[in-house]
């Protein structure tokens, strides 16, 4: 009976490798671009050149003006949409360029 007490599930294992490893944040890179195309919608995306996650900043290239300055208006909401996709606090800040 002991033995099922020593036992450590799979999910557990890969979690304490990715944080040994600083993994996580490679893969908060990759998940926040595919929150961004899922939240913003192929009708956004298609003006969309570039999504990068730097420390907690989200940078998004823009290539419509006019959509760049709507969006600006909604960074908050749209942070906060990219982070309840990703289920924790990845993004602090969006800045368009």
């Amino acid at each position: 009976m002991s033995r099922y007490n020593d036992e450590i599930s799979l999910k557990e294992i890969i979690s304490e490798l990715f944080s040994q490893y600083n993994l996580n944040y490679g893969i908060d890179k990759i998940r926040t671009r595919e929150a961004w195309v899922e939240i913003a919608g192929t009708g956004i995306v298609k003006y969309t050149d570039n999504v990068r996650l730097q420390g907690e900043k989200l940078f998004i290239t823009l290539n419509n003006a006019a959509l760049k300055e709507n969006l600006s208006f909604r960074k908050s909401e749209l942070a906060q949409l990219i982070n309840d996709y990703l289920q924790k606090e990845v993004v602090k800040e969006i800045i368009f360029l």
